[in-house]
């Protein structure tokens, strides 16, 4: 089954149909057709929409306007997943020549942001799972409070701190 009239005979239309169906992609009207258009650059704001949704962001629950710039050229519908991939450290803005942070909605998604969102993810993912590994420790080994806050400081700082092979 091809949901979109222009990924009929598409490489990925099977994973295309798959993101659609578990609600993390969804397609524009055109000419009174469903189009994805599959060729297409993403611009930044769809890139966080997609992340926001992989993730499984309940966007319900980011209601404040991200802390941007540019915020008022940030799309409504894009705005509470914006802020989701913001405050969760997932997708930064970019610093621009002026000291400001812009989150560039419109611009097009660089493959070099797409590695760094990836990086932050997998950073967070084994810092949660590493959390985790002590939680279970604790248990079998009775580690003491401090030990256990320390090691979650040092965990959080790891998550804040952008790591070397993914910073602009």
């Amino acid at each position: 089954e091809t949901v979109f009239y222009d990924t009929y005979n598409h490489w990925a239309r099977q994973n295309i149909n798959a993101l659609y169906r578990e609600g993390i992609v969804g397609g524009e009207e055109y000419d009174g057709r469903i189009r994805f258009a599959p060729d297409r650059t993403l611009s930044r704001a769809e890139f966080a929409v997609i992340i926001s949704r992989s993730l499984g962001y309940d966007i319900s629950k980011y209601t404040t306007a991200p802390e941007f710039h540019d915020v008022d050229d940030i799309p409504q519908w894009a705005s509470a997943y914006v802020c989701a991939v913001s405050e969760n450290k997932v997708m930064n803005g970019k610093s621009m020549p002026d000291g400001t942070l812009c989150f560039d909605p419109a611009g097009k998604i660089s493959r070099q942001e797409i590695m760094q969102v990836i990086g932050n993810i997998l950073k967070q993912k084994e810092s949660e799972a590493l959390v985790e590994t002590i939680s279970e420790e604790q248990e079998d080994q009775e580690l003491s409070e401090v030990n256990i806050e320390v090691i979650e400081t040092v965990v959080e700082q790891l998550i804040e701190a952008p790591s070397p092979a993914f910073t602009d």
